[in-house]
């Protein structure tokens, strides 16, 4: 050892910054640097320094001036790089000469001169430490907490790979979590003001002493620091004290303080038949760490302690450096421990007997089969690396079970010793044997060497050259891994990739059906049957979906092989057309239902997806297990225009139209299954009377025990309570609406009708949530469309059995509104809002998506059911529709040119001036200028109008048309959109005599003009189109 090299550690900081040393110790950890010389007295140190940057080298030299006070040393340093002097490159050449200088020894061991053809490279290493035990001398080698704040220091213990007693400590603030656990840890720095704060006084104590290991002894980096020294044992020990201290992570549990113990140094024989040191506390194989004193760690009782020993320290750690020791050197080595060692210190190697030679075994090939990442060139960015998995293989041969050879070019030992049943064993390896067989492999696989292994134990990997994709590994697991086991190799599989292949052909697929008692939502299992047992693809088949985009789904070929990683471990193989059903019926189901036991929990309205996959898959190959009642019901879903015929009941006084008999046999079904929907029919096609013929033929049957609650818009109570009195008279009902309901409230129960209106809901809530009903009846149901608000979250609350909407337009503006209205009458058909806007909304309103649509369709048309007037056409009555024109004239036409002129000049100059979008306000008003001349001028508020008098042709046209009529008897309807018109009409048939009623936004009892016109005792209504065209 040079002496030089003990006191340059405490001053190679004062001449190298923090920074530069930094990167020295990666350079020299990274073996950066080559040809290293040393001078005789270590004063002259010179390498070859490699660029982690750009791969170019540097001569590096440092000097050494050595002082008799060694805090004088000096040095000087010296490179052909760029910075000239004090560089990482001159740092890394003194660090790597210093760290060599301390695990190498230089002179050789004259005595071992005869076994270096048999063994050079343990003789090389035994020598090295026996000089190290020539020149012995007995000299040693030369942290209580509470913290403020939530968080606290931790003191994290490791070893060094190359060297497992040095004790290295890294320091971490944690936060303390409300659970009482410690959070996820972030490195401290001893040198940081800010973080100074979070220690009392002994961690401030412990950080001082660590700070001066740092920058005195130790240079090994700022986040991992040597525990050594003078008083390191103390400090050890009241680290370990503040119990926040843990060996590896700080979530491993904290080291405490055990007590000492008696160490025990042996030779402990290695299966290789070497024998090597090995250290015991309590009889049990235990960690020895070197500090100023010897410590064990008991990892089985996460303590730590003093381990005694009469062997001087200095001596214990030479001795735990001792490499293996072959079978060959036993008795040199003896020999020389013997001479050696203090008398005290017996250390004898076993002697074993002569080896059992095997010459005539020959080999069997392994070959194991598994995945590593590889770092290559991206194929477009040439000076970009990519990091990819690979097939790689590792072979070795079996020597009749008796021990099993790596392969490696860099293992051409003839001979291999190892120790089995405490017999020393000598196999001759047949080389010949073993290059048939790799030769063979080569007619099979092409393999290229992937990477050196890090010793003679360890098989070389070779890069399988020929499977790229997974139809390669397809081929490969079908084809080539039977023809090489039928030809001799053993094939170790460890990586899921090279997992045995069940073929389609060989197996049966099954679904099973789990009902719940419920039977408001049921599970579905889908798998396949190999030898009776069940395995579960249905979470592969969600897998494929998830990772493979559906634009190249769509690109599958049915006969297209698809390759699946089942649970067991096995792939299975298959075509694209056994799974197709299955995606195409459940795709919008795998995102959100497959729970964790690999099972898909469905609601029972989505009953029809189960016959839509029964169609779709192959029934001879196809086993089904319980579900039939849930079966039945898709099937009826499926196939629901085939649905029993209902007769109307006698408590019922009118005849359905055809297409209105449709509408109860629909809706019955629909009662039967525990099913709800929606009944579109156009405005006029009887949606009122055919809710009544359904309830009437419940009311027959007994069924209404529960009230049926019916929520209209305020203009429609009316209506409602004249068609239950005309059509099913015998149906209580109660209209729970006007400042007199409270009075009604005690008698709901009794009711098999309960009226009320969509603004009450909020003012009621309270009592109506109270009640159970039997129905919940939604009259012009797209008052829920919103989901947000307040009246519709109450509508979702209110308990009923069964769930009907009513409404000509179940769509407005976009498809959200459908999913409100299917999320009301039956929750989970459609997913949630976000799961529908991605499977539904965005796909059919931005892009057009026609697959989706008809699937959607498809979907909802069990429970919807909607018929325009032209579809039935041939059940209503004839219409007769007459079409009388007026023309202007005189001053009414004049006005009208007049704005025209005028609204058309300024919607040319808002279009010039802020373009088409812009102007859509203004061109809605000149138009509806124009509409106002046509109906009357007086509804112009322009001076201008005031012009053309009384002048209105179609007020005196129906002036001449309304006293013909009347005196013919019929019942005459005047909708106007402007209410300022009807009362110019108003007017009118005052001054002609003729009676009539009115309804508009201002009228407060509206039954009232509706009962006396539909008595006859009018024969004129004059209605806003605003307040008369709902229902």
């Amino acid at each position: 050892m040079y002496s030089v090299f003990k006191n340059i550690q405490n001053i190679i900081h004062r001449h190298f910054t923090e920074e530069t040393l930094h990167r020295a110790f990666s350079y020299a950890e990274h073996d950066h640097v080559k040809r290293l010389t040393i001078t005789e007295q270590g004063l002259q140190i010179s390498a070859l320094v490699t660029s982690a940057n750009n791969g170019k080298e540097y001569q590096a030299r440092v000097h050494i001036t050595p002082h008799e006070n060694p805090d004088k040393y000096s040095i000087e340093s010296h490179c052909t790089c760029p910075v000239k002097s004090r560089c990482k490159h001159a740092a890394a050449a003194l660090i790597d000469a210093v760290e060599r200088n301390e695990r190498t020894l230089f002179s050789n061991l004259n005595s071992f001169s005869e076994q270096k053809a048999t063994a050079s490279r343990e003789t090389e290493r035994l020598t090295q430490w026996i000089n190290q035990l020539q020149s012995y001398t007995a000299n040693t080698v030369t942290q209580h907490n509470q913290q403020k704040d939530d968080h606290r220091l931790h003191y994290i213990l490791s070893y060094r790979s190359h060297n497992k007693t040095m004790l290295d400590i890294n320091l971490s603030l944690a936060r303390v979590l409300k659970n009482g656990g410690i959070g996820k840890p972030k490195r401290f720095d001893p040198d940081s003001f800010s973080q100074a704060k979070f220690l009392d006084e002994q961690d401030q104590h412990n950080v001082t002493y660590i700070k001066i290991m740092h920058h005195g002894a130790s240079f090994h980096g700022s986040s991992t620091i040597m525990l050594t020294g003078k008083n390191s044992s103390r400090y050890l020990e009241e680290i370990i004290q503040t119990k926040r201290c843990h060996f590896n992570d700080v979530q491993n549990s904290p080291i405490t303080l055990g007590k000492p113990k008696s160490l025990e140094l042996k030779w402990e024989m290695l299966p290789s038949s070497n024998q090597k040191i090995a250290c015991f506390i309590d009889q049990k194989p235990t960690m020895i760490f070197v500090l100023d004193q010897l410590w064990y760690f008991d990892a089985s009782e996460h303590c730590m302690g003093i381990a005694e020993t009469p062997i001087p320290l200095s001596l214990v750690s030479n001795l735990l450096s001792a490499p293996e020791v072959p079978v060959e050197l036993i008795d040199t080595v003896n020999t020389q421990l013997q001479s050696l060692l203090p008398k005290q210190v017996s250390l004898s190697l076993a002697t074993i007997m002569q080896p059992h030679v095997l010459d005539s075994i020959r080999p069997t090939p392994i070959m194991t089969l598994s995945v590593a990442t590889i770092t290559k060139e991206h194929p477009q960015y040439h000076f970009q690396m990519v990091s990819e998995q690979a097939p790689v293989a590792q072979i070795a041969f079996d020597y009749a079970n008796h021990v099993t050879v790596p392969f490696s070019f860099a293992n051409t030992q003839k001979t291999v010793k190892f120790l089995k049943n405490g017999q020393l064993h000598k196999l001759e390896r047949h080389f010949d044997s073993e290059k048939q067989w790799l030769l063979e492999l080569a007619k099979h696989i092409e393999l290229s060497q992937l990477k050196q292994p890090l010793s003679l134990e360890q098989a070389e990997k070779y890069l399988i050259q020929n499977i790229h994709e997974e139809v390669d590994y397809i081929n490969f697991i079908i084809t080539v891994i039977p023809q090489l086991e039928m030809e001799g190799w053993k094939i170790i599989r460890n990586h899921e990739n090279f997992n045995s292949i069940v073929n389609d052909v060989d197996v049966t697929w099954y679904s099973e059906l789990d009902e719940s008692s419920s039977y408001q939502y049921f599970e579905f299992k889908l798998g396949i049957m190999i030898e009776g047992e069940k395995i579960d693809v249905l979470p592969v088949i969600a897998r494929l979906l998830k990772t493979t985009p559906a634009d190249q789904l769509k690109q599958y070929r049915d006969d297209q092989k698809i390759v699946m990683a089942l649970p067991n471990g096995k792939k299975l193989s298959t075509t694209f057309s056994r799974i197709k059903p299955i995606i195409t019926v459940l795709v919008e189901l795998f995102d959100s239902t497959l729970t964790d036991h690999a099972t898909l929990r469905l609601s029972k309205y989505q009953a029809e997806l189960l016959h839509e996959l029964e169609k779709g898959l192959d029934a001879s190959k196809h086993r089904w297990f319980g579900g039939e009642k849930l079966r039945t019901l898709g099937k009826k879903i499926s196939e629901f225009r085939s649905i029993q015929s209902i007769k109307t009941p006698a408590i019922f006084k009118a005849t359905l139209r055809p297409y209105q008999q449709a509408g109860l046999n629909w809706l019955q079904f629909l009662r039967e299954y525990q099913l709800n929907g929606i009944l579109a029919d156009d405005m006029g096609l009887g949606k009122t009377v055919q809710t009544l013929a359904h309830l009437s033929v419940e009311k027959e049957n007994n069924r209404i025990q529960k009230p049926v609650l019916i929520i209209a818009p305020t203009s429609l109570m009316f209506n409602w309570q004249k068609e239950i009195e005309t059509f099913s008279p015998t149906l209580k009902t109660i209209v729970f609406h006007g400042d007199d309901r409270k009075s009604h409230q005690e008698n709901l129960s009794q009711a098999d009708i309960v009226l009320t209106t969509y603004p009450l809901l909020t003012r009621d809530k309270d009592i109506l949530l109270k009640q159970n009903f039997y129905y919940l009846i939604l009259d012009e149901a797209q008052n829920i469309k919103n989901n947000q608000t307040k009246s519709t979250q109450i509508v979702h609350q209110l308990q009923a059995e069964h769930r009907l909407c009513l409404t000509g337009t179940p769509m407005e503006n976009h498809l959200g509104e459908l999913w409100s209205l299917f999320h009301f009458l039956m929750p989970g058909l459609l997913g949630d809002v976000a799961q529908f806007n991605r499977l539904f909304r965005k796909p059919i309103e931005k892009e057009n998506n026609t697959e989706r649509k008809a699937l959607l369709s498809r979907r909802l048309r069990p429970f919807i059911l909607r018929r325009k007037k032209s579809e039935v056409a041939l059940d209503l009555p004839e219409k007769t529709e007459i079409i009388r024109t007026t023309e202007l004239a005189g001053p009414e036409r004049d006005l009208y040119e007049s704005i025209r002129l005028s609204m058309e000049k300024k919607v040319r100059d808002a279009i010039k001036t802020q373009g088409l979008n812009r102007s859509h306000i203004i061109i809605l008003d000149a138009l509806l200028k124009l509409r106002q001349v046509c109906c009357h001028p007086a509804l112009v508020k322009l001076e201008s109008a005031k012009k053309a008098g009384d002048c209105a042709s179609k007020l005196e046209l129906l002036r001449s048309m309304l006293p013909n009529m009347v005196e013919e008897g019929r019942k005459i309807l005047i909708f106007s959109q402007f209410t300022a018109m009807l009362h110019i009409i108003e007017g009118m048939l005052t001054e002609e005599k003729l009676s009539y009623v009115m309804l508009t936004g201002d009228t407060k009892n509206r039954a009232e003009p509706i009962a006396a016109f539909q008595a006859g005792n009018v024969p004129i209504f004059l209605i806003s189109l605003k307040a008369g065209g709902t229902g």
